[in-house]
């Protein structure tokens, strides 16, 4: 109960009542104070937690950006009796799409003129390459440099390959790990590997597949026990699976060698555009011929999509739309075309409609939305593809977007590395490896200056790895601030890795 107090006077009251307003008022600041440093500490705990979160963030993004760049996989420990080497001990193998015999076929005449194409590549771009030689039963038929009926480089034949570098105690590494990149640019390092192991880099450039061709792989694909296989067709004309191309091959080895692999490292895909990726379309493709060196264009021949030699526009839809049975479409004169198969016949319908085979009709817009809908499961698989490759330990690379030499004037191999990087790089995600085909490089042995207009828009691209061939040395390396070049060999015929291993 309240104590009952008699005051004698009223201002004895107010006393009172003016010290029990003080206290009251003195526990309300004491109890104020009390809230504002609670929240305050809880401010300051909150504000510490993001702060944290946001450092943790930025050094996780900085990790990952590294070892995206790096292309590093986890370093395992180093053994003590380690051996170390640098850079330019590396040995460098480059090996083309594997055919599936010995049969090379007939010399190509691309621009119709009865004779054997010398001057251009297969895809009809002009096409600069050095002179190169060849040990053997082939012979340089063509002034310019360029070898006619070269053999190419069996399954069998790659397959041997393998088993005698493992023979030699060669292991694979990555191509990142011969160098680091700091503030002050790319420096050199050492790769420590297991006593009696030499390392190697293993390359496949100008991959690319066409599904009607029978004398190599068609696509590459993951089967259901989650391995990478090659679809082909055998000797009998029964389309079927294995690995019977470069990548899926070094997968099959790997797997029956687990020791081939150091670190995890696998290989370099040097990929084109021109055919889409793997086997698969997954754009509508440019008219690469003019849009890479529109001079290179036979007259009279349409080179824009929306326009053909009289000035009309064309019913036949761009490279990558087209009906699903591979035909074209012939222009009908009333918004329709007819489905034309790919020998030139109306594909008509099935016996019995009273349909004719020439009276079947389809819009162009129906056909290019079955065509669109082709491209995007094509890109689903494109995509499951690659994060496969790279979670195996596969690296991508730039082997131009039409197979040509970058010794080609600048115009031109700024034309073909912008395509690449628009149709093929935007795929892959971000790739710093250019394979240089054909023996082309971009300047002299001395080093890529920076008055050098090819070079400096593929470094804008972001190109820093460049690798060449260099049949003069086993191996070879140049290391800058701004880029790395190595030498690599060229492996196109069985022979030519033989004289390679003489040199070791």
């Amino acid at each position: 109960m309240a104590e009952n107090i008699v005051f004698e006077t009223e201002q004895e009251r107010r006393e009172y009542m003016r010290r029990l307003r003080m206290k009251k008022e003195m526990r309300l600041r004491k109890k104020r104070r009390r809230k504002i440093k609670k929240l305050v500490r809880i401010g300051l705990a909150v504000f510490v937690f993001i702060l944290g979160f946001c450092v943790l963030k930025f050094i996780v993004s900085k990790v990952k950006n590294a070892t995206a760049r790096s292309g590093r996989t986890v370093t395992a420990a180093v053994p003590a009796d380690a051996q170390m080497y640098t850079g330019d001990e590396i040995l460098h193998l480059n090996f083309p799409v594997l055919t599936l015999d010995q049969s090379s076929g007939e010399p190509a005449d691309l621009d119709g003129d009865g004779e054997p194409d010398e001057d251009l590549n297969q895809n009809g771009i002009p096409d600069a390459s050095e002179n190169l030689t060849i040990i053997g039963d082939v012979q340089n038929t063509s002034e310019d440099g360029v070898l006619k009926n070269m053999p190419t480089l069996t399954v069998q034949e790659f397959n041997d390959i393998l088993s005698d570098l493992y023979a030699r105690d060669y292991v694979l590494v990555d191509i990142h790990s011969m160098t680091s990149a700091g503030e002050d640019g790319f420096v050199e390092e050492e790769i420590a590997l297991p006593k009696g192991k030499k390392p190697l880099i293993i390359s496949e450039a100008g991959l690319q597949y066409d599904p009607t061709d029978h004398q190599h792989a068609r696509d590459l694909y993951i089967d259901d026990a989650g391995q990478c296989m090659n679809t082909y067709v055998n000797a009998d004309g029964q389309v079927v699976s294995g690995a019977v191309d470069v990548v899926s091959c070094v997968d099959a080895f790997i797997g029956q060698h687990p020791d081939f692999s150091y670190n995890g490292a696998r290989g370099i895909i040097g990929v084109t555009g021109i055919d889409g990726l793997f086997g698969y379309k997954i754009n509508t493709d440019p008219d690469v011929v003019s849009v890479i060196n529109r001079e290179s264009v036979p007259e009279g021949t349409a080179i824009n999509a929306d326009e053909d030699e009289n000035g009309e526009t064309p019913v036949v839809a761009e490279a990558g739309i087209m009906p699903k049975n591979g035909g074209a479409l012939q222009n009908s004169g009333d918004g329709t075309a007819s489905v034309m198969s790919s020998s030139g016949e109306a594909a008509g319908g099935d016996k019995g409609t009273g349909e004719s085979a020439a009276g079947r009709s389809v819009t162009v817009a129906e056909c290019q939305k079955e065509a669109e809908k082709s491209l995007s499961d094509n890109r689903k698989k494109v995509l499951k593809l690659i994060r496969r490759l790279k979670k195996e330990g596969w690296t991508f690379a730039s082997s131009t977007y039409a197979d040509i030499s970058y010794a080609s004037e600048a115009s031109i191999v700024k034309k073909d590395a912008g395509l690449w990087k628009e149709e093929v790089g935007a795929v892959l995600g971000e790739t710093d490896v250019l394979l240089l085909p054909h023996g082309g490089d971009l300047d002299g042995w001395s080093g890529y200056q920076n008055g050098n207009e090819k070079y400096a828009y593929l470094k804008k691209l972001g190109f820093s790895y460049y690798c060449v061939d260099d049949s003069g040395s086993l191996s070879w390396l140049q290391t800058t601030a701004d880029y790395v070049r190595q030498g690599m060999h060229e492996i196109h015929n069985k022979e030519a890795y033989g004289e390679v291993m003489k040199m070791s």
